[in-house]
């Protein structure tokens, strides 16, 4: 049973009751990210997370908890996974850490190094650098095109105050949506919630705008160790609805079985990309040469769901499960809850969830993989210039 309720203080508090649960998935999102920066900020967000959960350490309580904190395009998550006996102390502990900047210049110095570490760990990631240059290609000019670790001069002479404005600016409780998933049957979590953070009447500042969706794929190339290369196409679109988003996870999980290509997607609020990403020789340098090989593996795939019938229902009940599995986690489904309540305010029930995969048939996916075949190898040649092509290859 879901329960939606904005508190008082301006927080909104999602929870939904799983009574059978020993544990409960607590998420708290702030609704900044690296599209939300400007220039004299850019990697403020991710820094700002860092110290914050380095000078609370997510709060301390009971008997234990596991926690983490990410920070996206347009979000900033924190979660904690605690026992159900202590999920109001878990909600209490993130909003606390949260809402109260208590953060000093020891904790943002040796969270600056931790960062730098970690620019160098992406950047030496060849598929790291992929997923940044086609937000590059995809959003060029735009607020989503903003890498998440931000401008390393930009970083280094933050200064404690910067943060503090950022925080006071973008931490406002309008600004905040907490997610409790597990048995709250004995707690009124909101309620509860209600005194946790003062009052504030700010509104929550405005989100960057939903950006232009480019009508044509963009490749990518990282070379690899041992002669050979990663290559990638993707494509910006609009965040799917939920079914559609089912019968994607479905498709994608088939195609690896089927090709191992590797699918990733990145859904940012109003924004959304989707890219493909195969490993072969080096020496093969013509982008339309990698686009075939990709094409060829949709249409295998998509054969072996329209011909073999028992092949296809092994494929696809393969592809459940193992979808299903995942939403078993409870951190995944407070992430598949806040992603659909993030782009379309539904409230999705793991009940809708199952109907819907079950729904999804091989002629569904079928049918995905052949538009998907066909908008690539349609594609004017990248040959042709940079500026004017459909498919042209980023930099």
């Amino acid at each position: 049973m879901f329960r939606q309720r904005t508190l008082d203080n301006g927080v909104e508090v999602v929870s939904l009751a799983l009574p059978t649960s020993p544990v409960v998935a607590v998420r708290a999102e702030v609704g900044v990210g690296s599209a939300c920066e400007a220039s004299d900020t850019s990697g403020y967000a991710h820094l700002l997370e860092h110290v914050l959960v380095r000078a609370d350490d997510l709060g301390v309580f009971g008997s234990g908890h596991v926690g983490d904190a990410w920070t996206s395009k347009n979000t900033t998550a924190y979660t904690i996974t605690a026992l159900r006996s202590e999920a109001l102390d878990a909600a209490r502990a993130i909003l606390n850490t949260i809402t109260t900047c208590r953060i000093n210049d020891a904790t943002l110095r040796q969270e600056l190094t931790a960062i730098n570490h970690e620019r160098a760990e992406r950047t030496a990631n060849p598929f790291w650098r992929i997923r940044e240059r086609l937000c590059r290609a995809l959003w060029t000019g735009g607020p989503y095109a903003r890498p998440i670790l931000g401008d390393p001069d930009v970083l280094r002479n933050a200064t404690l105050d910067d943060l503090r404005g950022f925080h006071a600016y973008w931490y406002v409780p309008a600004n905040i949506t907490l997610y409790v998933i597990g048995d709250t049957s004995s707690h009124d979590i909101a309620e509860a919630m209600s005194s946790t953070c003062a009052a504030n009447a700010a509104p929550a500042p405005p989100q960057p705008p939903v950006p232009a969706i480019n009508d044509f794929p963009i490749t990518v190339r990282e070379p690899l160790s041992g002669g050979r290369a990663a290559f990638a196409i993707g494509f910006a679109h609009n965040p799917p609805t939920a079914c559609a988003a089912d019968t994607a996870a479905l498709t994608w999980r088939v195609l690896r079985a089927t090709t191992g290509i590797d699918v990733h997607q990145l859904v940012a609020g109003c924004a959304a990309a989707t890219w493909l990403t195969v490993i072969g020789s080096a020496e093969e340098q013509r982008p339309t040469g990698w686009v075939r090989t990709i094409c060829d593996a949709l249409q295998l795939a998509e054969t072996a769901l329209r011909t073999d019938r028992d092949t296809a229902d092994r494929l696809v009940s393969a592809a459940r499960i193992r979808e299903l599995r995942q939403q078993e986690r409870l951190e995944s489904l407070s992430g598949h809850i806040a992603d659909r309540w993030r782009i379309d305010r539904s409230l999705d029930a793991p009940t809708a969830h199952f109907l819907r995969l079950n729904r999804v048939g091989p002629h569904a996916i079928a049918d995905g993989l052949s538009r998907l075949s066909d908008s690539f190898s349609q594609a004017p040649s990248v040959d042709r210039s940079p500026d004017t092509s459909p498919h042209r290859d980023a930099s």
